[in-house]
């Protein structure tokens, strides 16, 4: 019989399950799910997040998520769409996100972000009932009763409170119908586990949308941050320095 190399064995296969959406997102505000310091910022545009949510309002698929499931402390993200993240639990196997990060931190924004006297935010969305579409608003005020705000979806009590304010029953049909794709939506989800960093840095390449490598400066930064120190704040630092240095130096040559 022919044995496998040690790290094909430590390798474990890939576990593919397929949540709610809702409770995924609710795994990344407490912790479980977690957005890795190496993962680029969010760069979505409001449209994209329109779309998206128009895609779970409709039952359309919006492809999966994978993660990583590692005791690893590697540094992470604090906040995800604005939302402040439970702390990770020393000792505790935690799941970074590899792919995926633009989708849950739109439904982490759409669905649990609170009026902070910002009604420009990003996350200051609507879902019109009787033109059925998603749309930003810019007032914390209370908006027209067929006007349904996304973060009422994550709070049944409040959303239905909403609802028994409509008079049209079309409407009414609409609103529930939008809860429940809300509810029941379902994502496919895929965890690594068994995986160094090493590898896990291959994996982010190969299937990281925009094909851009994980570097060594990415894994270092993962790996050394705290509080008071960020790596690429530093380096960022150091190279605003040394071009505010350049043109003196080019001066005496």
């Amino acid at each position: 019989m022919v044995s496998l190399p040690a790290q094909l064995r430590a390798v474990q296969d890939p576990e593919s399950t397929v949540p709610r959406l809702e409770a995924l997102a609710h795994r990344v505000l407490t912790g479980d799910v977690i957005l890795p310091k190496f993962q680029r910022q969010f760069v979505w545009s409001r449209q994209q997040t329109l779309d998206l949510l128009d895609s779970v309002s409709r039952n359309y698929p919006i492809g999966s998520v994978l993660l990583w499931q590692s005791t690893e402390r590697l540094a992470s993200e604090r906040t995800v769409a604005g939302l402040n993240v439970e702390p990770q639990r020393h000792g505790y196997p935690v799941n970074y996100i590899l792919d995926g990060q633009q989708r849950l931190a739109s439904i982490c924004g759409a669905l649990y972000w609170r009026p902070d006297n910002d009604p420009e935010s990003k996350w200051n969305i609507v879902y019109d009932l009787e033109r059925q579409e998603f749309r930003h608003v810019t007032t914390c005020d209370d908006p027209p009763a067929h006007f349904m705000p996304t973060r009422r979806l994550s709070e049944p009590s409040e959303f239905f409170g909403r609802v028994a304010q409509i008079s049209d029953q079309e409407l009414v049909a609409r609103a529930k119908t939008l809860f429940d794709r809300f509810t029941n939506y379902q994502i496919a989800v895929v965890t690594l586990r068994g995986m160094s960093v090493d590898e896990v840095a291959k994996v982010f390449e190969r299937i990281n949308s925009t094909h851009t490598p994980l570097t060594v400066v990415d894994l270092m930064r993962a790996a050394t941050w705290t509080p008071e120190f960020d790596l690429q704040d530093e380096i960022d630092t150091l190279l605003t320095v040394l071009d505010c240095r350049a043109p003196s130096a080019r001066a005496q040559t």
